[in-house]
């Protein structure tokens, strides 16, 4: 059975809620995760989010057996890639690499390897999500962006 998320916390692992970015930045990659973040944080729009996932991935699979990846983990890596069109060995680079990925994750662990994903682990789960459930779970971030980005001068969004 998979789950949301791992809620138990190893030592001097930081809690998601509590990553920092860099707000003066340009980066895509960084905005979308501050993005998630907040997502992650409002409990509104976190249980709109996961209920599409757990509809979407769990739908025709038994609730015994062996874990998956987590919901969140399956969302992250499909955002990302999505964000930076890149393919699957990139992926697989940036979540064993990235720290602030991981940390959104949920698996970078401080002095620690941590969990370290597998090419065909990723394939496997993040091509679980459909073109139709992350337009689904994009009309879903489009309503919370209206409540937490504010429009700039030039015509873009950022996070309040």
């Amino acid at each position: 059975m998979r789950k949301r998320f791992e809620q138990q916390f190893s030592l001097g692992q930081l809690a998601i809620k509590d990553i920092e970015f860099t707000t003066r930045t340009r980066d895509r990659l960084s905005s979308m995760y501050r993005a998630l973040k907040e997502i992650f944080v409002n409990p509104e729009y976190n249980e709109k989010v996961f209920a599409i996932l757990e509809e979407e991935i769990t739908k025709k699979k038994k609730r015994t057996g062996r874990t998956g990846m987590d919901l969140w983990m399956i969302f992250v890596l499909a955002q990302t890639r999505m964000c930076l069109a890149i393919d699957y060995d990139e992926l697989q680079h940036q979540a064993n690499y990235n720290k602030l990925l991981r940390q959104l994750l949920g698996v970078e662990i401080p002095f620690e390897v941590g969990v370290q994903f597998k090419y065909q682990t990723l394939v496997d789960n993040v091509e679980l999500l459909t073109d139709e459930t992350l337009r689904r779970i994009n009309d879903v971030i489009l309503m919370f962006g209206e409540k937490v980005f504010k429009k700039k001068r030039n015509g873009t969004l950022a996070l309040v």
